[in-house]
Parts: C-alpha cells; sequence; structure tokens
C-alpha cells in the first residue's frame, strides 16, 4: 500500500492554501483568502520554519494536513492546524491524522502533546474521543 501521510514542503503552499479555504470549518474563507492572500502565504511559510507539515493524500491529491510543533525543552508538542478537505470529513481521516502526529511524537521522545481547539468548534467532540481533555482557558479581551 502507498504511504497516504507525508510530510509536506514549502513548494505545497497552493495545495495547503486551497485545502484550508475548503475545510468548512475553517476562519479563511474564500473571500478572506482572496483579499488577505499574502498575509495567509506568510502564515503558511511561518508554520514550515517552526513546524513539520504532513499531507493526508488520496488518489495523489491533498485532503487533509496538520503540523505538529515539538518543544524538546518542556518535552511537549502542539498539533496545529488540522484541516481535512469537506468531503472527507467524518470518514476515519481526520483520526489518522492525529494518530499519525501522535506516533510522530513519540517517535521523538515526546511524552505530553496537547492542541487548541475555539469553543463552540465540533471538532472538540472529536478530539475528546481521541483521549483529548480540557486543561486550560484562553481569555481575550476586545481593545477599543
Amino acid at each position: 500500500m502507498k504511504k497516504r501521510i507525508k510530510e509536506l514542503s514549502k513548494k505545497d503552499f497552493e495545495k495547503i492554501l486551497f485545502l484550508m479555504s475548503n475545510s468548512g470549518h475553517c476562519i479563511w474563507d474564500e473571500e478572506k483568502v482572496k483579499k488577505e492572500r499574502n498575509i495567509l502565504k506568510e502564515y503558511i511559510l511561518e508554520t514550515f520554519r517552526n513546524e513539520r507539515v504532513f499531507g493526508y493524500f488520496y488518489n495523489k491529491q491533498l485532503i487533509g494536513c496538520g503540523g505538529i510543533y515539538f518543544d524538546k525543552k518542556n518535552n511537549i508538542a502542539d498539533i496545529r492546524h488540522i484541516f481535512v478537505y469537506e468531503g472527507f470529513q467524518r470518514k476515519g481521516k481526520g483520526r489518522e491524522m492525529v494518530e499519525f502526529l501522535e506516533k510522530t511524537a513519540k517517535k521523538e521522545g515526546i511524552e505530553d502533546i496537547r492542541l487548541n481547539v475555539f469553543m463552540g468548534n465540533d471538532a472538540i467532540n472529536f478530539y475528546n474521543k481521541l483521549g483529548y481533555s480540557k486543561y486550560a482557558y484562553i481569555m481575550r479581551k476586545k481593545l477599543k
């Protein structure tokens, strides 16, 4: 069987941009992607400077991606940027991606892993089923 998850590089920027804007629950909707393309491009490129990014492929098409940041000093990893193309959601692809990232962290000697999810996001139940639990709050204040 051909490897379905593989590491991505900066050259995959266009594929990642398309995936982000077609995952259905991304803060970067199609209009915002058009307006702020350069900001999003820099955001994605910054991701590659600080973490490893993996893509999930189906019939040679990128249908999902996820990033992971390793803080080896504190022996913890952060899962970031899990996106699955809308037509492939709820079919086990996201679970497979998260489990792959967890195995990658274990190979790096990491013993603790975390991720951030916004309140109200349907993904909260998904992550709970995978054994993740709430342990912190992120607070914000709108400045006038």
